[in-house]
């Protein structure tokens, strides 16, 4: 994702009456029920072998002289733990293509035939931090696909509360909402059957205009996936050409956003 990483997130509620009425509303604590709802989330995905899964996203632009544009954007994943992934990014004015084989990780820009390649360590939840400590990329919805977002995330909570009910296309969701210090979160998880995350929207309230990140996540799929699919590895296209990933000191803010900007 953009900025801060999704682990570090997590929305106090306001809810606007009619007119007349006006309620003042305590500052949200920790609701047990939304730790433990995110919680049943993290502990499903974690435990999966194999899974893929298609996100459509916007992300909020603030430009110069105050205006909010929205960009979109559709992704595919696929992930094979310990160590593959496969990520598949189709922006408004942007392709990016990344690639996993448990050896090397790759970022592809495919508009521009570009590739970046860099030595990656033996497992996911290494790479993401990586990626993140080494060149400040931060791998789209990286911290759904780790191991450990629930215990990182748990620690920057403000406030954790449970809203209730609501439909995702069509599924019964639970809707939670989180905050810390920088950022305010909202998620939609599954009701019944297998907890799976539907929507999570990041709001960077730090931020000029408060611009806000949206992914509806859908077509989840736990079929087996083989370390030796193909999918996995970058071959080079004809006449692409290869570039070096910036280290995080000289890395410029183009580069921070790879990942997902439009």
């Amino acid at each position: 994702m953009l900025k801060p990483k999704f682990s570090a997130i997590i929305v106090s509620v306001a809810i606007a009456f009619p007119a007349s009425i006006s309620y003042a509303q305590t500052a949200v604590k920790i609701d047990p029920k939304a730790e433990q709802t995110l919680q049943q989330m993290t502990n499903f995905l974690k435990q999966q072998k194999s899974f893929r899964f298609q996100a459509d996203i916007t992300i909020d632009e603030v430009h110069s002289s105050g205006q909010k544009i929205q960009y979109a954007a559709k992704a595919d994943f696929r992930v094979l733990r310990p160590n593959r992934i496969r990520a598949d990014y189709q922006g408004d004015r942007r392709q990016v293509n990344f690639y996993y084989d448990g050896t090397n990780f790759t970022m592809q820009e495919v508009n521009k035939n570009l590739y970046a390649t860099a030595a990656a360590p033996s497992n996911i939840d290494s790479l993401i931090d990586e990626l993140q400590d080494r060149y400040d990329i931060n791998l789209p919805m990286g911290d759904l696909i780790s191991t450990d977002i629930y215990e990182t995330a748990e620690k920057k909570f403000t406030s954790a509360s449970f809203i209730g009910l609501s439909s995702i296309n069509n599924v019964a969701c639970n809707h939670l909402a989180f905050t810390t210090e920088e950022i305010d979160w909202q998620i939609w998880i599954k009701a019944e059957g297998e907890p799976l995350p539907c929507k999570f929207i990041i709001t960077y309230k730090k931020e000029a205009q408060s611009p806000q990140y949206t992914a509806i996540l859908s077509n989840w799929d736990f079929s087996a996936l083989s370390a030796n699919d193909p999918q996995f590895s970058f071959t080079p296209p004809a006449n692409a050409v290869k570039i070096q990933f910036l280290p995080n000191s000289a890395a410029s803010s183009s580069s921070k956003t790879t990942g997902e900007s439009q």
